[in-house]
């Protein structure tokens, strides 16, 4: 059974391999001085807005923090890259297993598309 389970994670992985993905269009962020990135999630629900005129203290803008690691993914990313083309320059600069590192990276893009919204497929 895990050598199954282990067959289908080797095949989804092989085939987002060529996947390329692009920054969503007026996505905004910024780079501090270390290369950090922090993105900025602007917060403009109704009640959001509502309750900020009431003098709430709601910021604009959410704001969330990459590590070093998902900081120098994030700025790879340009459209023109693969996954396959982003895991191999990581892997030339930091001390990867390749199979790990397509896993990680895999599971961390997946992350910033579906539940942080700020990457898109091409």
């Amino acid at each position: 059974m895990p050598n199954n389970i282990q067959k289908l994670v080797d095949r989804r992985i092989t085939s987002m391999d060529n996947i390329i993905y692009q920054h969503v269009h007026g996505l905004e962020y910024e780079v501090n001085g270390n290369g950090i990135v922090t993105l900025l999630k602007k917060q403009d629900f109704l009640i959001q807005k509502v309750l900020r005129k009431v003098k709430f203290k709601i910021p604009e803008y959410s704001k969330i923090t990459l590590d070093q690691m998902g900081s120098q993914v994030f700025l790879l990313i340009n459209g023109n890259r693969s996954v396959k083309d982003i895991a191999s320059i990581i892997e030339q600069s930091n001390d990867f297993e390749k199979g790990v590192l397509i896993q990680n990276l895999n599971l961390f893009l997946d992350h910033l598309e579906v539940n942080l919204r700020c990457i898109q497929k091409v």
